[in-house]
């Protein structure tokens, strides 16, 4: 290894934090521990990558916030460390510095967004990532909106607000246009952004704007229309409309063969009709799920039987518990 800004310390940090994290975390531990001890920008790549292990393998919220903190000491205001610090102390119960850090990320993420609508304005080119900017800023303001509901502000605690209007501005410009590696129109990242845009719209008890984006969302190509219609189902069910949001459960499931149908939607499904007292159709529903994943264990081997046998897990475990797998009114998150 050279020193810390060298290629091959870059090189350790992304091997580390891509490959040795799936195989072996703890070697990927003392790797970016090593890089992290060093200066230049390999080692705040690697404090930042050993933040998100800390956090999302491990559960080490100490562990997190150090990393995360050591990253803006290096990097202050980097909008990625201050959301996952927002994260790391939203999970630790310090519910007002979490807001705090929340608004910092919010308002390095609509720095980005304004630099890239003056550049589009004076026909240059943006920096790159200028999509990501805006979906992260969404997933941000969503996460805060969240938190705002299990913890209101504090007397005299003042919020960064959001401004809206880079968000629509980011969707008129065709920021989320891509083409996949085979040139094929990518719909990724405005499915990404209809389903974000969507909640955030919902949470402020917009309901019609947040089923038309949706719903022209579709109508002009730019996601599936299974994609919309799910997107319908979770808006309805944030404005606590059950049945509504049952039905376009169930229209969203029909609308895919049942050998690929993902667990989440059917349990997401089944306890919506179980909460409109459905009994017969979530055990219908339930009824079908089981009987494809059990007729395709019969062939299943490796990792494949591993999945489905922990899909009926889970689906046996929602016909006994019901709705208690999810709390009805709210989306989930996305």
């Amino acid at each position: 290894m050279t020193d810390g800004n060298g290629k091959d310390a870059l090189h350790e940090v992304r091997r580390a934090a891509f490959e040795l994290r799936d195989s072996d975390r703890d070697e990927a531990v003392r790797v970016l521990r090593r890089v992290a001890a060093q200066e230049g920008e390999a080692a705040v790549l690697a404090h930042g990558a050993l933040a998100e292990i800390y956090l999302d393998d491990f559960g080490d919220l100490d562990g997190a916030e150090h990393e995360f903190r050591a990253v803006l000491a290096a990097a202050p205001g980097l909008s990625a460390a201050e959301l996952g610090l927002a994260r790391t102390l939203r999970l630790a119960g310090r519910y007002a510095e979490s807001r705090a850090h929340f608004g910092r990320a919010i308002a390095g993420l609509s720095t980005q967004l304004v630099e890239a609508r003056t550049a589009i304005a004076a026909n240059a080119e943006p920096a790159v990532g200028a999509e990501e900017a805006a979906l992260t800023l969404l997933e941000a303001a969503i996460e805060r909106a969240d938190l705002l509901e299990e913890a209101p502000l504090n007397p005299g605690e003042k919020m960064i607000a959001l401004d809206e209007s880079l968000l629509d501005w980011a969707e008129k410009a065709r920021l989320f246009d891509a083409v996949s590696e085979e040139g094929e129109n990518d719909h990724s990242d405005w499915q990404r952004y209809v389903a974000l845009r969507a909640r955030l719209l919902a949470l402020g008890g917009e309901t019609e704007r947040a089923l038309t984006l949706a719903r022209t969302a579709a109508a002009n190509g730019d996601v599936e229309p299974v994609e919309a219609i799910r997107v319908e189902s979770e808006v309805l069910q944030a404005a606590e409309d059950l049945a509504g949001a049952a039905a376009a459960a169930q229209r969203a499931l029909s609308m895919v063969a049942v050998e690929r149908w993902e667990p989440e939607e059917v349990l997401r499904a089944h306890a919506l009709l179980t909460g409109t007292n459905d009994d017969a159709g979530a055990r219908a529903l339930m009824e079908r799920a089981r009987g494809s994943v059990t007729a395709r264990l019969v062939v299943a081997t490796g990792d494949e039987r591993e999945r489905l046998q922990d899909a009926l897990s889970r689906y046996d475990s929602a016909a006994r518990q019901g709705t208690t797998l999810v709390t009805l009114g709210k989306p989930r998150s996305v």
